[in-house]
């Protein structure tokens, strides 16, 4: 079960989310596109190592 006011507020009685609420509401994380932008670079050097 949902353990704060908010949460019970954005679900339906059978606990699915009502639409247009997120499960998400913050995003996704600043670090998935700093880890991206990371693995870009390196990624030539990963693939001579592998081959």
């Amino acid at each position: 079960m949902p353990d704060s006011t908010k949460e019970q507020a954005s679900r339906d009685k059978g606990g699915k989310w009502k639409k247009g609420a997120s499960g998400n509401p913050g995003g996704r994380s600043s670090k998935a596109a700093e880890l991206r932008r990371a693995l870009e670079g390196g990624a030539d050097d990963a693939v001579k190592t592998i081959l």
